[in-house]
């Protein structure tokens, strides 16, 4: 994925980009079927959804689709049930708002990452 969608020049001036993350995981572009897009990528890239251990990306999401009734423990659980988590911006934010020129910028990426599955049926924004 990272090879597809990347950030070439950073010009983005209201994000930290040390926050900075697109999701290198192995997985099915096929087999997704929902992709669920948040806003920004955590502060700290150890928080990510898709981060080793037990980041708190992953804890939030896990329990909000048990809430729902899913029986999951992991981000890989969910990417089985055909669900992919991403988000719209890919560097963490600085402020509780993001500029316009941002979105655009980041628009371009995620426009790509959504691209790579052919068989999306839903988009979840959150």
């Amino acid at each position: 994925m990272r090879a597809r969608v990347f950030c070439k020049a950073f010009p983005c001036r209201d994000v930290d980009h040390r926050g900075y993350v697109v999701p290198g995981i192995a997985i099915r572009p096929s087999e997704i079927s929902i992709v669920m897009i948040s806003e920004a990528c955590p502060p700290d890239p150890r928080d990510h959804f898709y981060a080793r251990g037990s980041p708190l990306f992953q804890q939030t999401t896990v329990q909000a689709f048990r809430d729902a009734g899913a029986e999951v423990e992991s981000m890989r659980d969910i990417l089985d049930l055909g669900v992919y988590v991403t988000t719209a911006v890919k560097c963490s934010k600085t402020a509780p708002s993001i500029g316009s020129s941002t979105i655009d910028e980041c628009s371009r990426l995620l426009e790509k990452e959504i691209a790579l599955f052919p068989d999306v049926r839903a988009f979840l924004l959150m």
